[in-house]
């Protein structure tokens, strides 16, 4: 069932008005249809007035065509969307397409999902098909198919660790998911305008401190996979190492674990210890008090000095 479309009253009518804008004909068909109205005393009357003029134009001049026929190409949202909703974005910076799952509240028995699509989009960018900030609406709208598909097995989930390391989590995460999605929106159409310089930068961001090598290779096998699962990308996200092909206690792992917290006190380090190239036993002296740590598992440079300073004299 195609999704029931819905348009916020201002988006209908900041739309009417911006097309107007754009043609002299529309614009004097407008200002036919409002001055009587401007004429009638203020209150319900004269608002409802107004809103079925705008409303009646933003039908008739068929303004909703370019989101319905964005959402159009996933098919998959318009056989499992319950609503679609657009609404007006203050800016462009801001505009976004999500994709929100709820239940009804009441009875005994469980519900079904309600898939419900909330693009907030200004006017101009509605009118706009040619407008910049389309790409990321596009991707959105790309991610919320996924979303609903079930191959890529989508759950919302907090990942784990302190609140630091939770954050860097998520930005890992957005970042591979918009580099597989970026890519398959050049591979539908080459020619039209990509954000791909603005991924790649985002995901070396994500990944600081890696191999300029090793972010070549692991962005080239996201952006050429076929397919991709959540999990996937989560499990890439929280453990960088399965994602960049490197081993715990190489430069590129303590490189990828920039900011992550220690195994040892918990607070989030940039100066993870080099226990490979050490030749002072440090690894063995924590050993002997945390029996369950090795130096797999690491330590930020503090906490080594740390236990070193705590060894016993012989």
């Amino acid at each position: 069932m195609p999704p029931i479309w819905e348009f916020d009253p201002t988006s209908i009518e900041q739309a009417v008005q911006s097309a107007a804008r754009g043609s002299a004909s529309r614009e004097r068909e407008l200002r036919r249809v409002l001055d009587p109205i401007y004429a009638l005393p203020m209150g319900r009357e004269r608002a409802a007035r107004f809103a079925g003029a705008f409303a009646d134009r933003f039908v008739g001049w068929e303004l909703s065509r370019p989101i319905e026929a964005e959402v159009a190409r996933r098919p998959i949202l318009i056989e499992r969307l319950d609503r679609a909703l657009v609404r007006p974005s203050p800016a462009r910076k801001l505009e976004s397409a999500e994709l929100f799952v709820g239940f009804a509240a009441g009875g005994d028995r469980p519900t079904s999902p309600r898939r419900t699509l909330v693009v907030a989009i200004c006017a101009s960018t509605l009118l706009d098909p040619a407008a910049p900030s389309w790409r990321r609406i596009r991707r959105e709208l790309l991610q919320a198919a996924d979303m609903l598909d079930e191959r890529f097995a989508y759950r919302p989930e907090t990942p784990p660790g302190l609140p630091m390391q939770r954050n860097l989590t998520i930005d890992r995460h957005r970042a591979l998911w918009d580099v597989w999605a970026e890519a398959r929106l050049i591979d539908e159409d080459p020619s039209a305008p990509n954000e791909s310089i603005e991924t790649r930068a985002r995901f070396d961001r994500a990944f600081a401190g890696a191999a300029a090598s090793t972010l070549d290779r692991a962005h080239a096998s996201i952006a050429s996979a076929e397919s991709l699962a959540h999990e996937r990308i989560m499990t890439w996200a929280c453990e960088p190492k399965t994602l960049l092909g490197v081993e715990p206690g190489d430069p590129a792992a303590r490189a990828s674990r920039r900011g992550e917290p220690c195994s040892l006190c918990g607070f989030p380090t940039h100066d993870w210890f080099d226990f490979q190239a050490d030749a002072t036993g440090a690894a063995e002296r924590i050993a002997t008090e945390r029996a369950d740590w090795t130096a797999l598992d690491g330590a930020c440079r503090q906490c080594v000095e740390l236990y070193r300073a705590l060894a016993p004299t012989r």
